[in-house]
């Protein structure tokens, strides 16, 4: 990674989680099934009395084999999710929420979703999943399933459709 990259992949500061307050995180990519999951993560949160926090994660650059197409391809990533979170920050012009952009940086994307629910404290994750029909197990993509196998939290996977399928920290059950 060259120096004057350092500056641009910055993380996006955060407050730290308010104690006593829970935190719902939610992960989009800003697909149709990403702005349902928006919408129930907004419910979960008012329901739980807790701060919502917009997540949106990079993924690598595609190996070009030409070393000067990372930084193009990493600016045209990076405005692509911050595009995301530009729709996101609109859908919930009139609700206080974090808005987070992360890179992998040869991470899975499940792992950087993870590693920021852990750093917020958060009690939730929610995320949309690619409109697979049950049973879920068997069929999510590989985001869902390795945040759902990998979670120590309530994990909410909404469909197409806008169902929602929730496991409870690991428990591998549907409640529906």
């Amino acid at each position: 990674m060259t120096p004057a990259l350092s500056t641009f992949l910055e993380e996006t500061p955060l407050s730290p989680a308010l104690p006593g307050r829970p935190v719902v995180l939610i992960a989009t990519d800003g697909s149709p099934t990403g702005t349902l999951a928006l919408d129930r993560a907004l419910d979960a949160a008012r329901v739980l009395g807790a701060r919502l926090c917009v997540l949106h994660v990079l993924p690598d650059p595609l190996p070009s084999g030409r070393p000067e197409l990372y930084d193009v391809q990493l600016t045209v990533l990076r405005r692509g999710g911050e595009a995301v979170l530009n729709a996101a920050k609109r859908r919930l012009r009139f609700v206080g929420a974090d808005f987070v952009l992360r890179e992998c940086r040869g991470q899975h994307v499940a792992n950087v979703i993870l590693d920021e629910a852990k750093r917020l404290g958060a009690i939730s994750v929610v995320l949309g999943t690619h409109g697979r029909p049950r049973p879920y197990s068997r069929t999510l993509g590989s985001v869902a399933r390795a945040v759902r196998d990998g979670a120590w939290l309530s994990v909410t996977l909404v469909d197409k459709t806008g169902d929602v399928w929730q496991d409870k920290a690991n428990s591998g059950r549907a409640l529906s």
